[in-house]
């Protein structure tokens, strides 16, 4: 977090304590660490570090300037740091709120984050490079943006929902935050009822059912409806679906004609 206040006019600086890499790629040697108290964005085009780290891996005795690009703070090294100063670190990303990430991105910039049961509205479609999606939690909207190279998961359908792990970034055009690798992108199995409807006709005193009686509007049904049952001939007429949780519209319906006008309506 001090190396964030620092200056940004060709002061030198050394990052004295250890950070930990959380992604790189080739992309002008860009590289994300970060210690507990705050995360930043490594710039190296002109290739100052030579040595090669993994993610996870501790670095140390980094030496450099402070710039920004697009909104985003970097840090550009002059030297070499050397040799990994541990390994195999693991880095647990804090978990925060959408409307938090968004509300006070400069506090997460370039540290991993994570972000529970984030909905896509592009849901079924593949990701691509270089692109914005809608995402929101509740009414709370920020956007996802696709902003490293090569990542596994391009290519791949954009789910329904799913837990994020993600690196907050900014571009001229705004604040987003990116999953490093389809690992990060935490599918959510919608959860599912199984769900009974009855209508009781013994309590409808002279009405013919011999039309049948149908279920009307559930995933959209509202044509010829889905068929209900009597087989034990009580006059409660049943159907079970298994639904995804969420609301539903629904009718019950005597008969199977798909003009509705002049049939009579159990709602």
């Amino acid at each position: 977090a001090d190396l964030r206040a620092g200056a940004m006019d060709g002061t030198l600086y050394r990052l004295t304590g250890e950070a930990l890499l959380t992604y790189q790629q080739s992309f002008r040697g860009q590289k994300y660490i970060q210690d507990a108290s705050a995360g930043i964005l490594i710039d190296d085009n002109a290739g100052a570090i030579t040595t090669t780290y993994d993610v996870n891996d501790g670095i140390t005795n980094m030496t450099g300037t402070l710039a920004e690009f697009g909104g985003m703070m970097e840090f550009i090294p002059s030297q070499d740091p050397g040799a990994a100063s541990s390994t195999g670190n693991t880095i647990t990303p804090q978990v925060v709120t959408l409307a938090d990430l968004k509300n006070n991105f400069e506090d997460y910039e370039s540290e991993l984050v994570k972000i529970m049961s984030v909905a896509f509205t592009d849901a079924g479609a593949n990701f691509s490079n270089g692109t914005v999606y809608e995402t929101h939690v509740g009414n709370d909207t920020m956007g996802f943006r696709t902003t490293f190279f090569s990542v596994d998961y391009i290519g791949t359908p954009i789910p329904d929902s799913a837990n994020v792990v993600a690196i907050p970034n900014s571009r001229n055009d705004g604040d987003y935050y990116t999953a490093r690798d389809a690992a990060d992108i935490e599918l959510l199995i919608p959860q599912t009822a199984s769900v009974t409807f009855m209508v009781n006709l013994a309590q409808q005193p002279g009405l013919d059912a011999g039309l049948g009686i149908n279920l009307m509007g559930i995933n959209g049904n509202w044509g010829l409806g889905d068929a209900m049952d009597d087989t034990d001939g009580d006059l409660v007429y049943e159907l079970t679906m298994v639904l995804d949780t969420g609301d539903y519209e629904f009718k019950f319906r005597n008969g199977n004609d798909d003009n509705v006008g002049g049939l009579e309506w159990e709602t």
